[in-house]
Parts: structure tokens; C-alpha cells; sequence
């Protein structure tokens, strides 16, 4: 299929024909858990809310493997750790970011729990309250459990714009074990709340030796930063070069998201365009 024959995602992503906004690119996520890890690896969620892709990531890894996740707000997180009772899932009540610090501000949206997060920029109009949480980072956390040889193979982050920062507090496992990565981030605006800059974050996965898509398969480029926003999704992949996940993402991508909008045919979920 050529590119200008593409189906449009971006649009069906943006809450059109039946689906709520970002609900596509959610299963697309489910899917990419699915491929890209297998049993006996570990899998690690930041932001897990209402448990959705913990139980994709346990799915995936069985009892072999392990889950780790991570939810700062006290009833959300507790909701978690009964639901998620197993010996092979570690539950954090902490934010995640590039240094740890014991007690800091996170503003929680009372009226829209998602879009919590540890900046307040963008939330006038809702009913905010500031709670204190404990910060931690990816290395830290890890670093405390025994997850013997298994490889750390997966991490999904959708920590309202701390995602890059949660990733800097992760060089030793992103070195180590150069998991599939897939994040949610709003690139200029986000690097605005947490104070960095696009030279900062694309250097970054160059250092690493990753590359950037989105969950789409569109190549993330340095001009998508700000100028040409509207043409890439929001939620993005990171795969290291060398990881043969790299050219199986970029082969059957396209596949995937025929067959998730195929489902969503079948099962009524769609309407007509």
C-alpha cells in the first residue's frame, strides 16, 4: 500500500467513528506487548492507572516472568496490589523519573485521573489536588528485585510528559538490556513542563543507538518536534537498532493496524466513515 493510500490512523486515533480518543493506539500497544515479549522475560509498566497493560504484559510473560509497575495515587495503586496478588508482580507507589527524591508534589486530577501528573502546567479548569509522593527511578527500582537472568524486554511509559525523564533515570537497564520501548509524550510541549530540549532528547536515543517511531510505524524525525506534530501519533516506539524487533515492528506494522481496525469492523465497534 502506497503511502499516500494509507489509511488515515491519526484521524481514527483522535476519537472518530465510534472510538474514544486514543483508543486505537492503546491497541495497538496491547498488540506490541504481545509481539515483543515472550515468557520468562520482564516486563515493566510506568503510569499502569487502571491495570490494562499489566494484565497484556503478564499475559505475555507467564509465570516464568515478572511485572513490575508503578502508580503514585494511594486508591489507584492499592486497587493495583489486590487485583495484581502474585508472586511475580512488584508494584511501586512512586512516580518514576531521572533522580529519586523521597517526597515531592504530583497533582492529581480528581475529575480526570490520567492526565495527573508531576508538572502543573495544562491543568487549569480541573479539580486538581496536590498529593505527596515518593520519586524513584527505573534503575533504582530495578536494581532492588531479583530478577535473576531474565531480561527486562518491554517498558511502557505514560507518565503525563515525564517519560523522557523516566528513561534518563533508566541508562542502566536501557544499556543493559535494550528493552522494546514504547511511550506516550507530547515532545515540545512536554520538554516545556519538564525542562529539556529536542537536541537533549533525540541525543539521547542516538547515544543509545535507538531509533524512534510512532506506534503507526511513521519514522520519528527531529522536525516532527514542533512544526509538524499533526503528522506523527503521540504514543512512540523506541527499539535499539541491532534488536531483530526493530525490522519485525517495521514489517508487520501495517498489518497489525489493518487487522485491529478489521476487529473493530467485525465487532460493531466502528462506524461508517
Amino acid at each position: 500500500m502506497g503511502e499516500d493510500s494509507r489509511p488515515d490512523w491519526l484521524g481514527l486515533n483522535a476519537g472518530t467513528f465510534g472510538l474514544k480518543a486514543g483508543e486505537f493506539a492503546e491497541l495497538v500497544i496491547e498488540r506490541l506487548i504481545a509481539q515483543c515479549t515472550k515468557a520468562g522475560d520482564v516486563a515493566i509498566d510506568c503510569g499502569a492507572a487502571d491495570g490494562r497493560m499489566l494484565a497484556c504484559m503478564l499475559a505475555a510473560v507467564g509465570r516464568e516472568g515478572a511485572v513490575i509497575g508503578f502508580e503514585p495515587i494511594p486508591h489507584i495503586h492499592e486497587a493495583l496490589r489486590v487485583r495484581y496478588a502474585a508472586p511475580n508482580v512488584a508494584l511501586f507507589r512512586a512516580c518514576v523519573a531521572s533522580r529519586p527524591a523521597a517526597d515531592v508534589a504530583f497533582y492529581h486530577v480528581k475529575n480526570r485521573r490520567w492526565i495527573s501528573s508531576l508538572s502543573p502546567d495544562h491543568l487549569e479548569g480541573y479539580a486538581v489536588e496536590s498529593i505527596r509522593v515518593p520519586v524513584t527511578t527505573l534503575d533504582a527500582a530495578v536494581g532492588r528485585l531479583d530478577i535473576g537472568n531474565r531480561r527486562v524486554a518491554f517498558i511502557k511509559l505514560d507518565v503525563e510528559g515525564a517519560e523522557f525523564s523516566a528513561l534518563q533515570g533508566g541508562e542502566g537497564l536501557v544499556a543493559t538490556h535494550r528493552p522494546f520501548i514504547v511511550f506516550e509524550n507530547s515532545l515540545a510541549r512536554a520538554a516545556a513542563s519538564f525542562g529539556y530540549d529536542r537536541q537533549e532528547f533525540f541525543a539521547w536515543f542516538r547515544h543509545h543507538d535507538y531509533v524512534l517511531f510512532d506506534v503507526f510505524g511513521t519514522p520519528c524525525m527531529e522536525d516532527h518536534w514542533a512544526e509538524r506534530r499533526g503528522e506523527v501519533c503521540w504514543n512512540f516506539v523506541a527499539v535499539h537498532q541491532q534488536d531483530p524487533r526493530k525490522r519485525e515492528f517495521q514489517e508487520t506494522i501495517a498489518a497489525t493496524l489493518e487487522g485491529i481496525q478489521s476487529a473493530l469492523h467485525r465487532h460493531g465497534v466502528l462506524r461508517p466513515a
